[in-house]
């Protein structure tokens, strides 16, 4: 939309109502509801103020100490939000209403560089620098329940009743019972500009997935965006309630694909540049292990990152657009097969656990190993004298007698019998 056609809209009373919105650390929308007519006659042209703290809050909204730009100490002052106006749409899932992403900056117009916005338009801009420019697109998974946000809450989120109660992995019909409200989803974001390939059902029980056009990197994280908050308001329209949480419950979590390549003069790089596709490649790997190690001791909502394991993860090589691919799980009577030992070591990431079973990740196999005195090829054996020579700080486990590390990002090791690849 541009600015005057809303402009027209404001005066015939089309539009009563304009969103600013940023996006905050945790992918969220942040803003104001503004009346049209202000929207257009002041804050398109000159902005409008929001408080620095959006960018320094927890899930819970609640003030987080370490930020330079914002603490009790320094007071929580104001920050300047830009329109982009490239970004202006209706959003017919509220009534009489339009909205428009914004950018950040300090009162002596300085960008702020934390807004995660500017963070992508700064690596959008070095790209340039290169002639390259980036595509992306998502696929969101998520559980809707026929719960009410409200009535999730009051339940502490448990026993919720999922929308589906069995396996609906591209069901039509079981897709059905749930239409009215992914058919209201896709619907809006048509008409908020969001151009949507198809939806389908998922494995989990009330999970369904949503997939879009692909476009410029910036384009799709802001579309990302507005359809993660416009697809929940919709479901509490509806009465229902939507999570996007990697993991739910014991069954299959909830993934966001992303579709990534590279672009020049001459068209997609990553079909006619091998090295550059492999650098590309290289450095996610990289940044997915270090994320890893900090966040969680596993690369996915799954838990899995080897070869024949539930999820493992595969790249199409010399493809367009790069994606971490599934397989399906195999049935449970594969996977319970007693285990072989070939000699007193264990095999690499295949030994048994407790119960005999193969043990189904490398994570897994390096905790038992460790738990049982024994190594496994290429890792290092931790001892208390290595750990504390690197600064870590020693953990006695409940039962077995080991040491654990808590310390470089990493949690303690659990008790034998108890850990969970």
């Amino acid at each position: 939309m541009k600015l005057d056609e809303l402009r027209t809209k404001v005066d015939s009373g089309e539009i009563d109502t304009v969103l600013i919105a940023l996006t905050d650390m945790q992918g969220r929308l942040q803003g104001k509801r503004l009346t049209a007519r202000h929207f257009v006659e002041e804050v398109a042209e000159h902005g409008a103020e929001g408080c620095n703290y959006l960018l320094a809050v927890d899930v819970d909204m609640n003030t987080v100490d370490g930020y330079a730009m914002s603490s009790w100490e320094l007071g929580y002052g104001d920050f300047e939000m830009h329109p982009d106006l490239t970004t202006l749409r209706l959003v017919p899932w509220q009534e009489a209403t339009a909205m428009c992403l914004c950018d950040l900056a300090w009162a002596d117009g300085r960008d702020v560089v934390a807004s995660p916005r500017q963070v992508l338009s700064a690596q959008v801009a070095r790209l340039a620098e290169r002639g390259w420019s980036a595509n992306a697109s998502t696929e969101l998974e998520f559980m809707v329940f026929r719960e009410s946000y409200e009535s999730a809450w009051h339940k502490a989120y448990r026993d919720l009743e999922p929308a589906n109660l069995y396996n609906i992995d591209y069901s039509m019909i079981g897709t059905a019972r749930i239409e009215p409200l992914i058919r209201r989803i896709r619907n809006s974001m048509e008409t908020a500009e969001i151009p949507v390939e198809n939806s389908k059902g998922e494995c989990n029980y009330g999970q369904h997935e949503i997939n879009f056009r692909y476009a410029d990197v910036l384009r799709t994280a802001d579309q990302h965006a507005i359809y993660k908050n416009a697809a929940k308001e919709i479901a509490a329209d509806e009465g229902m309630a939507i999570s996007y949480m990697a993991k739910f419950n014991e069954r299959e979590g909830s993934s966001c694909h992303i579709h990534f390549s590279l672009a020049d003069s001459e068209g997609m790089l990553f079909d006619r540049d091998r090295a550059t596709f492999e650098s590309f490649l290289a450095g996610q790997l990289a940044c997915l292990r270090e994320l890893t190690l900090l966040l969680a001791p596993n690369i996915n909502s799954y838990k899995r990152y080897a070869v024949g394991s539930f999820a493992p993860t595969a790249v199409g090589a010399g493809q367009p657009h790069v994606r971490t691919a599934r397989r399906r799980p195999r049935p449970r009577a594969a996977v319970r097969e007693p285990c072989r030992r070939l000699g007193p070591e264990p095999l690499h990431g295949t030994e048994c656990t407790d119960r005999g079973w193969p043990a189904r990740s490398r994570p897994g196999a390096r905790a038992r190993a460790r738990l049982q005195g024994q190594r496994l090829p290429g890792h290092r054996q931790a001892t208390p004298a290595r750990d504390a020579a690197r600064g870590a700080r020693p953990v006695h486990l409940e039962r077995g007698g080991a040491w654990g590390v808590r310390g470089r990002g990493r949690r303690p090791l659990r008790a034998r019998g108890r850990h969970r690849a």
